[in-house]
This record gives C-alpha cells, structure tokens and sequence, in this order.
C-alpha cells in the first residue's frame, strides 16, 4: 500500500509539473503577443499622421498635348493598363467628349466596372 501510494504520488507530480510546464509556456506566447501589440502601437505613435506621395515626369511634349491626351476618354484606349490587360474590353462612351463629365463604361470576360 505505501509502494502503491508513492508511486500515485509520483504520477500525480509528473502530471502536475506536465500542466505546469504547458501553462508557461502558453503565458510565454501570451506575452510575446502583448508586448508585439504593444510595440506596434507604440511604434505608431511616432510615424507621421499624415503622408504625402507625389511623383513627377518629365514629358519632351508640350502640356497642351499631354492634357489633350488625358482629357478625352477616347485616348485612354491607346495607353490604359486596363486595355492591355482585357484585350476584349468593349468600352462605350456618354456625356461630352472629354473634359467633365465624360464618362466611360466598360465590360470583359475579365472585368466589369465605369469611370
């Protein structure tokens, strides 16, 4: 009986100190997440609120052109990356021909959408 008795004894100690071992180790994980979390936030605070992006290129044509270019919808079909990518796109036209208030609808196998 007191064999039997150590030994329940050392069973219960194994598995004791197994729920031990995986509860530090689950409060390990736990704080290496709360302290990344707070990191991220706290790293936040010390970008900038605000970003500003411009890009700039120069073109030999004159701005005149360059804006006729890109005011008339039409000529988009020469350049757009949408073009390029759905060679079926079957683009229609309403409002003025360029300038406010032109618009552009498209539609494709690929992609369905308007400006």
């Amino acid at each position: 009986m007191y064999k039997g008795s150590k030994q329940g004894n050392s069973l219960n100690t194994n598995i004791h100190h197994s729920k031990n071992a995986a509860y530090e180790s689950i409060k390990n994980y736990r704080d290496t997440l709360l302290v990344l979390i707070a990191l991220f936030f706290l790293i936040g605070f010390f970008l900038p609120s605000e970003v500003h992006v411009e890009r700039e290129k120069m073109f030999a044509e004159p701005v005149e052109v360059i804006f006729e270019e890109v005011n008339s919808l039409k000529n988009w079909e020469d350049w757009s990356p949408w073009n390029q990518m759905a060679t079926d796109m079957a683009t229609t036209y309403s409002g003025p021909s360029s300038g406010e208030g032109a618009k552009s609808s498209w539609s494709s196998e690929s992609m369905d959408n308007s400006i």
